[in-house]
């Protein structure tokens, strides 16, 4: 058998996952993986929403996904491979044309994944608290712009950013 820790997240945190195969003589060994994701172009969709993942009713944060895209726009499915992953949550303002333009910065955190499903907010999703999301309601508007980058082993670096996130509740 092997064992499996799952991905862990939060700002600061580092996650392992350590797979292992018994052999006949229960000699373990290390499972090799190309640490390349076939057909990947992009990530897409950044999204966030307030979620509760302990025992209690209330919101504990934000739960964060995304998708890891090919040329066509279609979902790649992947295990096994660590990525790193960067999150930043900012405020936004108008400019005099009206337009949306970044404002301040109200997050910034990263986690470690190993597969497609841990950046899936409906399968795993990165789990941002509450209190590390330094907004004010009284001054901040509640929607802002969400930007994830990932950091592949082999493949260089994605961002996409999401729009009309809820920075607080």
């Amino acid at each position: 058998g092997g064992t499996e820790r799952p991905a862990t997240t939060g700002q600061g945190s580092e996650a392992v996952t350590e797979k292992a195969i018994d052999s006949p003589t229960t000699t373990a060994i290390k499972v090799s993986k190309s640490e390349e994701i076939p057909g990947l172009t992009h990530i897409d969709g950044a999204s966030g929403f307030w979620d509760s993942w302990d025992a209690d009713i209330e919101n504990d944060g934000m739960l964060v996904g995304f998708s890891f895209n090919d040329a066509a726009g279609e979902y790649i499915s992947f295990e096994d491979i660590p990525i790193d992953v960067t999150i930043k949550l900012f405020t936004i303002k108008r400019d005099d044309n009206f337009k949306e333009i970044k404002d301040r910065e109200v997050y910034s955190g990263t986690a470690r994944i190993y597969s497609d499903l841990d950046a899936n907010e409906f399968s795993g999703g990165i789990r941002v608290p509450k209190e590390e999301i330094k907004v004010d309601p009284s001054v901040d508007d509640r929607f802002g712009w969400i930007e994830v980058t990932i950091t592949t082993p082999k493949q260089g670096s994605f961002s996409t950013r999401g729009t009309l996130i809820s920075l607080y509740e």
